[in-house]
């Protein structure tokens, strides 16, 4: 039961560095709104340069 047990904390490990490993390195967002910020920020009359996108 104990090696069960330790199998069951090692997968819920590991979920958990994956999960929040991209959240701690800023993963890019695959999301349709990113290319839609840029768009209007970008047609903005004030020019703007994004370096960094957070969403």
């Amino acid at each position: 039961m104990g090696i069960v047990g330790a199998g069951l904390v090692a997968v819920w490990a590991y979920g958990l560095l994956r999960d929040s490993g991209r959240v701690l390195l800023d993963a890019e967002m695959n999301a349709p709104v990113v290319p839609g910020i840029r768009e209007v920020i970008g047609a903005n009359p004030i020019k703007a340069n994004i370096c960094d996108l957070h969403v």
